[in-house]
């Protein structure tokens, strides 16, 4: 369990979230770590203006670059970085997960409302607004619906 609380912490202070995976959790029933991967990739491409150091050095440190790219660019590639680690990990889009994009637009101004209620997105480089996360709620679905119909097994 300590294991648990240090790798979310050292995550957190790596990358920092607005915390929207605990509605998702709540809602939908979607496990704690699944909902991070599902929402990395996106959160990380809003927050990178707030902390491109920082975001260079994890995309660095995960190989998801050449060592010798400039910050900017290190950082920049990051979110494609996570995209493809997912991909590769075969983390669903939020559509498998019994979300749909109705639920999400009813939805997701309480959703987001809650996840800046607990505070934790000060942790976030870049701390958004309850319609930022919100339109972040919806973009991942949205990207995450086209990758499925992109896929060959058409999602399955």
């Amino acid at each position: 369990m300590m294991y648990l609380r240090i790798s979310g912490r050292a995550w957190l202070n790596l990358l920092g979230h607005p915390v929207m995976n605990r509605p998702l959790g709540a809602r939908y029933h979607i496990p704690h770590g699944m909902s991070n991967a599902q929402l990395a990739p996106e959160v990380t491409a809003f927050s990178l203006g707030g902390a491109p150091k920082r975001y260079a050095d994890v995309c660095r440190a995960l190989g998801m670059c050449s060592p010798g790219i400039s910050d900017e660019d290190a950082a920049s590639a990051l979110p494609d970085g996570l995209r493809s680690l997912c991909k590769d990990l075969k983390v669903p889009p939020l559509s498998e997960c019994s979300v749909t994009l109705e639920s999400l637009e009813k939805m997701g101004a309480s959703m987001a409302a809650e996840a800046l209620a607990s505070g934790s997105p000060n942790n976030n480089p870049i701390i958004p607004t309850v319609e930022e996360i919100q339109e972040l709620y919806l973009s991942i679905f949205r990207q995450g619906e086209a990758r499925s119909s992109q896929s060959p097994s058409g999602g399955s």
